[in-house]
């Protein structure tokens, strides 16, 4: 978890993890704060479960480009020790058995390197929404090209991540999409049909405003993968972006 900003849902966040079922784990938790930075009440929120639990443990890095999402997976997974990594945000929950569900298909399927389940939207206050429209599409490796279905939760097998790079910690946005691309080239993929992951959307989330940015890093990661996989030459990548204005009062309320 990257828990920077994200004071109010974190201890929510943390806890869903540690009441899993599955309770063989280790919590990693990213703090990007930079020498300077002003107090922020999720770093309190963070070393208190990391003295009370020794499970947790919160990673520190400085330097050029640590605020990024992608610098902050990249450097969690490097601190990681157990055979599976799955990536939690620090505003979203996990239901109690989505890890012992994730990891008995992953220890079922030796040959597989990543499982991901469907997810439950809520809001700020935990109301459920319904099943994320994403993970009802079915997978597919060349339809993963236009459509991100395997978005929450995914755990992966470490040792494949290893063979393909680990997470690209360049990408400005979207290097979990770059991720997911890269890993179905090289292991298959599985899906579990059931909400597993409670993913929060609010004022301050990508998917209340989806960005310029977030939407240039998932062209430039398909890009790649049509390079890696011989259709640079044969096919063209084909971009419609659509743009909707609003005006919301500083709570995120449209007027």
């Amino acid at each position: 978890m990257n828990f920077r900003g994200r004071g109010r849902y974190l201890g929510q966040a943390i806890r869903s993890v540690l009441t899993q079922s599955f309770s063989d784990l280790e919590l990693l938790l990213f703090d990007d704060a930079q020498p300077g930075d002003p107090p922020d009440d999720a770093s309190e929120v963070a070393r208190a479960f990391e003295r009370q639990d020794a499970r947790v443990r919160v990673v520190r890095e400085h330097g050029p480009g640590v605020g990024r999402a992608s610098a902050a997976m990249a450097a969690l997974e490097r601190a990681a020790r157990g055979e599976f990594v799955g990536w939690v945000d620090s505003d979203d929950l996990l239901v109690q058995t989505a890890l012992e569900e994730t990891v008995g298909v992953l220890r079922a399927r030796p040959d597989a390197g990543m499982v991901y389940t469907q997810h439950l939207e809520i809001d700020g206050e935990n109301k459920p929404g319904g099943i994320g429209r994403r993970c009802l599409v079915p997978f597919d490796r060349d339809r993963l090209l236009v459509e991100f279905m395997a978005f929450h939760f995914r755990l992966y097998r470490r040792s494949v991540s290893a063979a393909i790079g680990g997470v690209d910690g360049r990408f400005l946005a979207a290097a979990d999409y770059d991720f997911v691309l890269r890993m179905s080239e090289m292991a298959p993929v599985l899906h579990v049909p059931k909400p597993l992951y409670c993913y929060r959307v609010h004022a301050n989330s990508i998917s209340s405003g989806r960005s310029i940015v977030q939407i240039g890093e998932s062209i430039r990661a398909v890009e790649n993968a049509m390079k890696r996989r011989g259709m640079w030459t044969s096919r063209e990548l084909r971009v419609r972006v659509e743009s909707h204005v609003r005006i919301v009062d500083r709570s995120g309320v449209e007027l």
